[in-house]
This record gives structure tokens, C-alpha cells and sequence, in this order.
């Protein structure tokens, strides 16, 4: 059976993205891992029910669990998103230890490790699709733990792209800028998100169907509107040093 996995997808764009590829009809089934079933079938309430299969667990050892749950052979992972996130608005004195390293492991080590257990459960037509940030165009002062981990995955997402090219198996980065979800307020703890991004908030449905299609088309990074292109032109034409004023 062609299947979807989901890592944190019951969030934002994530949650949008599964429902589009349910409308495709490409995968008959979903399976959503998730640290909570509660969350997931309020956000699913048809969960369990024949298409999407929810997993709760705690990231811990995500490799070793579907390692696990693919070893039979049965499945073929035609989709793979990497949508679970975790991020902090605050200076680095401000940024507790124990804060930094959760900031890794979920946004780095969680996505590789996944990456790892699924692929060789992937052929040839299958979609790998890493959620990283416009954060990762630039270091970002006061915001640097998490542009830093959306940098790696853009990077590793490219990397990876390029090797598995003759497989033709895509990787696709979604580099949104801010997106209204409730993703936003829970990053605002010591300082609160700058003006200027908010003024540039997309909807989580229209980044979703933008990087599905991007996804589609192989393409590998899918940056969402005009002013996020802009910006990431900026990023790669202006020294960095003049960017980062900008978050001053």
C-alpha cells in the first residue's frame, strides 16, 4: 500500500498539507505521528477511521519506531513531511540551555532521523517535503537558535535532493515566512515577533497549496509570496551584515 508519514502534522500548514494530498487520492492511508492523540482527532476527528492513522509518541526514537513499523515490506512511503517545529523569540542570555537543545533536537536530529527509517521505504515518485523557514535565508539576532536549525534543514534538504536525484524521489524545503497559526504566539515569550513580519503573515492553507505543488513539480525550496521571494533574494544579494539590521 502507497502510504503518507507525518511527523507533527496537526499544526499550521502541516495539517493543510495532509488534506491535500487526502484530496489527491495518491496514498491510501496517513500515518500522523504526533506527541498527542487528544490534539490530533480534534483536528481529525475522522482519525482512525481508515485514512489517517495517528501514533502517539515522543519523538524520542522515531527511528527505531517506524523502522519497526515499515521492516514488513507492506507499505511504500509516497509522501513524507517533516512538519513538527519548535521555536523561541529571545536573546541568547535570555534562551535557557535545556530550550536550545530541544530547538535542535526537534527541528534537526528529529527530521534527519525520520529521513533516515523512511527512505528506504521510498521508490521512485516520492515526495519528501521538510518544513525549515525564510528564517533560514539569514542568521536572525534574538531569534538566532531557530533561524540557526532552519538553516540546516534548508541546507540538508537541498543536499539531499541532489542524491537522491537519479532515484527521482524530490525534496522540497518549504521556507514560508510567518504564517498565522497559533505556531506564532507560542514563540513570542521574552520579545514579541517584529511588526514588519506580521504585516507579512500568510494563510496556512495557501502556503500548503503552494508547497504542494512545488512538491509536485520537484522543485527544491517553495517560498510563498512576492515579499518572501524579495526577501530571499535580499538575502542572497545584500551582505548578510546589512540584513541583519533589519531584526535590530
Amino acid at each position: 500500500m502507497d502510504i503518507g508519514v507525518a511527523v507533527g502534522g496537526t499544526g499550521g500548514i502541516c495539517r493543510y498539507l495532509i488534506e491535500k494530498i487526502r484530496e489527491s487520492g495518491e496514498v491510501g492511508e496517513i500515518w500522523l505521528l504526533t506527541r498527542s492523540a487528544e490534539r490530533a482527532g480534534t483536528v481529525f476527528p475522522d482519525s482512525g477511521k481508515g485514512f489517517i492513522r495517528v501514533i502517539e509518541c515522543d519523538f524520542s526514537r522515531p527511528y527505531e519506531l517506524l523502522s519497526e513499523m515499515l521492516g514488513d515490506g507492506e507499505y511504500e512511503v509516497k509522501w513524507l513531511l517533516n512538519g513538527a517545529g519548535v521555536g523561541l523569540i529571545a536573546d541568547v542570555r535570555d534562551t535557557p540551555c535545556a530550550d536550545a537543545e530541544n530547538m535542535i533536537r526537534v527541528n534537526c536530529t528529529l527530521p534527519s532521523a525520520v529521513i533516515s527509517a523512511v527512505l528506504p521505504y521510498m521508490k521512485s515518485g516520492a515526495h519528501i517535503v521538510n518544513f525549515a523557514s525564510a528564517a533560514a535565508f539569514c542568521p536572525q539576532p534574538h531569534f538566532l537558535v531557530y533561524a540557526a536549525t532552519k538553516a540546516y534543514i534548508l541546507s540538508y534538504s537541498r543536499a539531499l535532493g541532489r542524491e537522491l536525484k537519479k532515484e527521482k524521489i524530490s525534496v522540497t524545503a518549504v521556507c514560508p515566512g510567518p504564517v498565522d497559526t497559533e505556531f506564532i504566539s507560542k514563540i513570542e515569550r521574552d520579545r514579541k515577533i517584529y511588526p514588519k513580519k506580521k504585516r507579512a503573515m500568510a494563510n496556512p492553507r495557501a502556503v500548503a497549496n503552494h508547497a504542494y505543488k512545488c512538491a509536485k513539480k520537484g522543485r527544491a525550496v517553495a517560498v510563498y509570496s512576492i515579499k518572501m521571494k524579495l526577501a530571499h533574494i535580499a538575502c542572497k544579494t545584500l551582505p548578510t551584515s546589512l540584513v541583519m539590521k533589519f531584526f535590530d
